[in-house]
């Protein structure tokens, strides 16, 4: 299956490289070719409150942050000077209140309400039209009545914001009672681990499997995923699609 590192739960680019010499509004007017921004921050030191030449530059849409990467990254422009700028999606970070790393899998997208009998096929028909598909994986219902899920992996991020606002709450495939539920994939903790550090959110969801991990990661996961990681879907969503994850 494709594998992908995960990123930050939303829009958000880490741009390294720039000029000390730089602010905030010169930044925030160049990324803003490639879309409307929520927020830009130039990060200072905290001591003497300098440029540490590098910022965070967070879209409204992925597409938006996608196309910023393909073009920026690797390049000298105004804002670095001789140097080249550094652009890439932010790493996963932690939560203010409870301080866990969250992030998803970079243009996956998890799929609820998919009844027993779905094929591969099926969901690639649904889901094609938005885009160039890398990868599908389809998850039958463990137990009678029961819902699946199926995951869909495209080859960019603009495709999967598309499938999320064309398909979400719209479609209800044969046997199902609700309407597929669509929504960025939650990464896997063990990734968010790898790639977060030392206490990402497989420390402190997978700690003591001896002891029934699999029970508090499914408690934990329940909990916070009813605000769904990913900004999208249905609550409570992001707990199940997590637990999911984890378990495969």
């Amino acid at each position: 299956m494709l594998h992908l590192d995960p990123v930050c739960a939303e829009p958000k680019l880490f741009v390294g490289g720039l000029r000390f010499e730089v602010t905030r509004e010169e930044v925030f007017n160049h990324f803003s070719q490639y879309g409307p921004i929520r927020t830009c921050v130039l990060l200072k030191h905290q001591d003497t409150g300098k440029s540490k030449g590098c910022a965070m530059v967070l879209f409204n849409k992925w597409g938006a942050a996608e196309a910023a990467v393909a073009t920026e990254n690797g390049t000298a422009s105004p804002l670095s000077g001789p140097r080249q700028l550094t652009v890439k999606f932010a790493d996963p970070q932690r939560r203010q209140e409870d301080g866990v790393l969250v992030g998803v899998t970079p243009k996956k997208l998890f799929v609820g309400q998919v009844p027993k009998g779905v094929s591969l096929d099926q969901i690639r028909g649904i889901f094609a039209p938005y885009g160039e598909i890398a990868d599908i994986n389809v998850m039958p219902p463990k137990k009678d009545g029961a819902m699946g899920c199926a995951f869909v992996t495209y080859s960019t991020w603009a495709a999967a914001e598309a499938a999320i606002e064309g398909v979400d709450g719209k479609f209800t495939l044969p046997g199902a009672a609700n309407p597929i539920a669509v929504k960025l994939a939650d990464a896997k903790p063990q990734d968010i681990q790898r790639v977060g550090g030392k206490r990402g959110l497989g420390d402190m969801m997978m700690g003591g499997m001896g002891g029934g991990g699999k029970r508090q990661f499914m408690g934990q996961g329940m909990a916070y995923g009813k605000g769904g990681m990913g900004g999208y879907g249905m609550g409570g969503m992001g707990g199940m699609e997590a637990w999911v994850a984890w378990a495969t």
